[in-house]
């Protein structure tokens, strides 16, 4: 009977305590530029607090991910830089280019991997154009002298 009770004991606890596999997610994708512009995005590491630095690595997903998504992967995609940055908010991963975005929508598969896991989640970005600045004219009363 105590063999059954440690037994039971034992994998009450491996289901109850987390792990780290199970740590890390994705999050939502902030958009910080706009059509024409360098693309500037962010991406919040959700549970990553207890990853070290080096033991994350976060890329786009790799052609064959793409296609097995069903998604194309445009050769925009490949000017994308991504940084893990981490401040007082917590770790995101920080999405730039060089080069102004020229198409309106965005798919990409974003690829993050630990030691005990790696996960993948696909982000659809709709790109708007710059605000415009509306000037409104009024009419003036001429001047008499």
């Amino acid at each position: 009977m105590k063999t059954v009770s440690i037994l039971v004991a034992g994998v009450v606890s491996a289901a109850i305590l987390p792990r780290s596999s199970w740590a890390l997610g994705l999050g939502e994708l902030t958009l910080y530029s706009h059509l024409n512009e360098p693309f500037r995005a962010e991406v919040v590491l959700l549970q990553a607090d207890a990853f070290d630095e080096n033991d994350l690595h976060v890329a786009l997903a790799s052609d064959t991910e793409f296609e097995r998504l069903g998604i194309s992967r445009d050769f925009f995609l490949t000017h994308i830089k991504l940084q893990i940055e981490s401040d007082a908010s917590g770790r995101r991963v920080v999405l730039t280019t060089d080069a102004p975005l020229r198409e309106p929508y965005l798919d990409l598969v974003v690829e993050a991997r630990w030691p005990d896991g790696r996960l993948l989640r696909e982000y659809t970005v709709q790109i708007d154009l710059p605000p415009r600045l509306v000037v409104t004219a009024r009419e003036v009363a001429p001047v008499k002298e």
